[in-house]
């Protein structure tokens, strides 16, 4: 079903509502599976490392969002391929997406490494930078380089992960994921712990190597399956030139990721901000403020799923020239992620001491983490509308505006706004601030999805671009040459006929019929001709099933051919020239002929004498 409907997209064929959820369902709940399954790992990490002390979680939480602003910028030229890609296979030109799909892998390469080594030159001053007590910087350090240093598996794993979603294959990212998953758990018990001479022991170092070991298995089991398991991105798959990409889809590609990229340091700018802002308050607070951010992720991480989903939605019907269909899915989707996200926020809310406690034993670290859990779960269903919205945007590639959108929420909301509580509420104010801003984000990015600007966008392509939406050469088409809905020319027809009584009553159908014979009739019985315009697999079927000609008519057609086939030609030419005793036809009897003929042929006629 999920395939079936993708190519109905690409094909401009008619999706029903009912569909439309489905495949926002069906799209959403894999990625669902992996986004929740990578937070899953740092839960895990979190949990590990918190049976080793609240200053090993704190050591972690402290460099935690710069490892997770590293991570972005890595896999933020992705993003820019991935949107291409999508628009190419909606579009139905799967070598130009092939090649789009191979040029990314250098760029992401040497984009991961760039970043992957400036953050291993920053790691050791970073903690203290940071704020951080000095009894965990030499931990929080290292954790910090070696993360650092796995950047490149981290920018193929969201490679990958997103062409997959592109070619409207999630199921894949969300198995390996959940794969990876366990791989972490595997992976983080023999590196973290030594239990009866199992493991090696390393504490906060451990962590951050089995959560590396775990991504790089999965990068490459993904990678196999894109190269080799993926009809879409496979060489000769497509009727399209294979045109080759170049400076310009790399360009298009930075114009795509930069606003996200952008986005993504004024987020992880401000968290980091706050962070400096959280460090003076203790150990304590550090710790619960990890701990809070990661049980949160649990809950706002299926929405992220969905926006993956309504990005490869709204770019393959972007790519396919179907705007309201764009809109219908983008509305859909956030929907989905509201209800999802106040579900969870539900959850949240009831379950806040479970979730914190099984990240640590500290009763401290417990009571404060409940605390301003339980203060963000109000704020989960705009939450999860902002995401999504973004999502929506970016397959329409509108990221510009939302990436500013982005830039003012957190910093004149709640960057201001936790500077002004923290100091009479402490660690409270500060997810008080957090709160508030969310809400406030949410419901300006409604607003600007139901604006339906990033849709103009669509229409400003088609006129930059005319030869990428191709004329469909169907008699009924739209303005941009892409063939009308079967469905609707057909209630065209059927309120075309309660208008006109006097015409018999036939099926929608019977047009093809019709068409047929006529195209017959005109082209002087040319079958194969007739053929190629039909479709028919057969002659047979075309003559004998479709084409209705009349007795009489086949009579006048052979007479028509037999005269015109042994008519004297005024010139004879050494190729043609008539025995004698052969018939011949006048002037006279030929104007006859014409006179009586069909308005079509008159019109041909006339057509080729003024040319």
């Amino acid at each position: 079903m999920k395939e079936d409907t993708l190519s109905y997209i690409r094909n401009n064929k008619e999706i029903t509502f009912e569909q439309k959820i489905r495949l926002v369902i069906m799209l959403s709940l894999p990625t669902i599976l992996a986004q929740v399954s990578s937070i899953i790992m740092q839960y895990i990490d979190a949990s590990m490392v918190g049976r080793l002390g609240a200053g090993c979680s704190a050591s972690i939480g402290l460099v935690s969002t710069t490892t997770w602003l590293l991570g972005s910028l890595a896999s933020a030229p992705s993003l820019g391929f991935s949107i291409q890609v999508a628009q190419l296979v909606g579009a139905k030109k799967f070598n130009r997406a092939r090649r789009v799909f191979l040029q990314s892998f250098g760029i992401v390469l040497l984009i991961s490494i760039i970043i992957g080594a400036a953050g291993a030159m920053i790691s050791w001053g970073l903690p203290a930078w940071l704020g951080g007590e000095e009894s965990i910087q030499k931990d929080a350090a290292m954790y910090f380089l070696i993360t650092s240093l796995s950047m490149p598996a981290l920018g193929f794993n969201r490679l990958g992960t997103r062409m997959l979603q592109s070619c409207g294959n999630t199921r894949t990212p969300g198995i390996l994921n959940s794969m990876n998953c366990l791989l972490d758990v595997i992976f983080n018990f023999i590196f973290i712990f030594r239990w009866r001479g199992f493991g090696f022991g390393l504490g906060v170092m451990g962590a951050a190597l089995g959560t590396t070991a775990a991504e790089i298995v999965t990068t490459i089991i993904m990678f196999y399956v894109l190269m080799f398991r993926t009809p879409m991105l496979s060489k000769g798959y497509g009727t399209d030139s294979d045109e080759k990409a170049g400076l310009a889809t790399i360009k298009k590609s930075f114009v795509l990721s930069l606003p996200v990229t952008f986005e993504n340091v004024v987020m992880f700018g401000a968290m980091i901000t706050i962070t400096r802002i959280v460090a003076p308050l203790g150990v304590v607070a550090v710790a619960a403020n990890a701990f809070a951010i990661t049980a949160e992720s649990l809950c706002y991480m299926p929405a992220y799923g969905i926006e993956e989903a309504a990005t490869a939605l709204v770019g393959q019907s972007i790519g396919a020239g179907r705007g309201k269909l764009a809109l219908s899915f983008g509305r859909i989707s956030v929907a989905f992620g509201m209800g999802i996200m106040a579900f969870t926020g539900l959850l949240m809310f009831i379950f806040a001491p479970f979730m914190i406690g099984i990240l640590t034993p500290d009763p401290a670290v417990r009571e404060l983490g409940v605390t301003i859990l339980r203060i963000e779960a109000f704020a989960e269903p705009l939450y999860g509308a902002s995401i999504v919205v973004t999502g929506v945007l970016r397959g329409a590639g509108d990221t510009l505006v939302s990436s500013l959108m982005n830039f003012f929420s957190l910093w004149a909301v709640r960057v201001v706004l936790s500077f002004l509580l923290v100091g009479s509420y402490g660690l409270v104010g500060v997810w008080i601030a957090m709160a508030a801003e969310l809400c406030f984000r949410g419901a300006i990015f409604l607003v600007r999805m139901e604006r339906k600007k990033w849709l103009k966008k669509l229409a400003a392509d088609e006129r930059k671009d005319p030869t990428r939406y191709h004329d469909s050469g169907m008699l009924f088409r739209l303005p941009n040459g892409l063939a009308v809905e079967p469905v609707l020319i057909r209630k065209k027809f059927l309120k075309w006929q309660d208008a006109h009584p006097e015409f018999p009553r036939i099926v929608f159908h019977g047009l093809r019929h019709s068409s047929a014979t006529y195209q017959l009739m005109i082209s002087g019985g040319d079958v194969k001709a007739v053929q190629g315009t039909t479709g028919h697999a057969t002659a047979d079927m075309l003559v004998n099933t479709y084409a209705h000609i009349q007795q009489s008519s086949r009579v006048e057609l052979g007479r028509k051919f037999e005269e015109g086939f042994y008519a004297k030609q005024e010139s004879p030419s050494p190729q043609a020239v008539p025995a004698a005793g052969e018939p011949t036809i006048s002037m006279t009897a030929l104007l006859e002929l014409l006179k009586d003929a069909d308005p079509e042929v008159k019109a041909q006629l006339r057509l080729a004498l003024l040319t």
